[in-house]
């Protein structure tokens, strides 16, 4: 199955291993270093994550995956959805993913 590299919202908690419903997309792109999220695979929570890094394109991004080690990378032709847990608000937590700063 072929999905998009998009993100859902989600404003409840959910447990591994839980089905996941569909809410609000953006794409990868948008998703700051540092943003929270749950990392869904076919349809099932694999865990909560960290944004480490994604491309200028956002066609593949870096998550830390909580509880599983290491960072995992993701590619929008993966069975793949991040969903926020929280939206970072304030501009001090939007900063640039290290993928994307200039020397």
């Amino acid at each position: 199955m072929r999905t998009t590299n998009e993100t859902t919202f989600q404003t409840v908690p959910r447990q591994p291993g839980t089905l996941m419903a569909r809410r609000k997309r953006v794409s990868w792109k948008h998703l700051p270093y540092g943003e929270q999220v749950d990392v869904v695979e076919g349809g099932q929570l694999l865990g909560p994550g960290t944004v480490d890094a994604t491309t200028p394109d956002g066609s593949i991004v870096w998550v830390v995956i909580h509880g599983v080690g290491g960072r995992r990378m993701l590619h929008q032709n993966d069975d793949m959805q991040l969903e926020i847990i929280k939206p970072l608000d304030s501009a001090a937590e939007l900063r640039t993913s290290p993928a994307r700063r200039k020397g």
